[in-house]
């Protein structure tokens, strides 16, 4: 597959500014799983720095097109022992301008290959709130099955997903 897309680094951006103004944003926020808005620059800088550590990684998702950063791909629990290593992957586009295109389906394709080619995982596992169903959507066309449905603390419906690397590799 071409991505339209790329995995950055936030070292490389010119200004956290948007990711800031997508935050403050009702309809982009409210299928994040954080509880809390990063509201400044610099929470939004602590919460980057405390998610790029050994059992995390949180990137910056550019389109390529016009080297725009419009959302962000975070790789964490990673679980590893002789036989199996796994890990959970999160995503969103932030930039609105951006919804619709297929992109969030195209960023799971991309985190998946890297997780399987780059980071030699076994399993990869998903979650999205019940209502986000454009979420839902991606995840089985990427081939993530649905594995069980939980409540969080706010009342809400969880949906985990989890996909093998031979499953995802067919």
């Amino acid at each position: 597959m071409i991505y339209r897309i790329r995995l950055s680094d936030f070292k490389e951006l010119d200004s956290l500014k948007d990711y800031k103004k997508w935050l403050s944003d009702e309809e982009v926020f409210k299928h994040l799983s954080s509880e809390t808005p990063k509201s400044s620059l610099d929470q939004i800088k602590k919460y980057i720095k405390l998610h790029n550590n050994s059992n995390s990684l949180f990137k910056p998702v550019i389109y390529k097109e016009n080297n725009k950063h419009i959302g962000n791909l975070k790789i964490y629990n990673f679980l590893k022992n002789e036989q199996f290593k796994s890990a959970e992957y999160s995503r969103f586009i932030g930039d609105k301008s951006y919804w619709g295109m297929g992109l969030g389906f195209e960023m799971g394709m991309l985190a998946l290959d890297y997780c399987f080619n780059n980071l030699k995982l076994d399993c990869v596992e998903a979650g999205c709130s019940a209502e986000n169903i454009a979420a839902i959507k991606s995840n089985k066309k990427l081939g993530l099955k649905e594995i069980k449905r939980i409540k969080s603390n706010e009342g809400k419906i969880i949906i985990r997903f989890k996909i093998l690397k031979e499953e995802f590799m067919e």
